[in-house]
């Protein structure tokens, strides 16, 4: 975590897209993206995790991220990195 966070800042990125953020990791990841005042959204479909999870700063898209509809509600952001934890195994 230290050292993406070191590098998101060693390359100026600060617009994060972090999926599954509802999860117990995701939430943990897009607290502390937030906290060190990166623009975090996430985008989760609640299967596996909780919506309480996802920090109150962070932007909340609630779908699955292979939905087209979805994907469209992202085509006016831009984002420097996409932080890709959703799905199971």
């Amino acid at each position: 975590m230290t050292q993406c966070l070191y590098i998101f800042k060693k390359l100026n990125l600060v617009n994060i897209l972090v999926t599954g953020a509802a999860g117990f990791i995701g939430s943990v990841l897009a607290s502390n993206l937030s906290r060190d005042n990166y623009d975090v959204v996430t985008i989760d479909n609640l299967s596996t995790g909780y919506e309480e999870n996802i920090p109150s700063s962070v932007e909340f898209i609630r779908g699955d991220c292979h939905d087209p509809a979805i994907i469209a509600k992202l085509r006016n952001k831009r984002f420097d990195a996409i932080i890709h934890i959703a799905g199971q195994s």
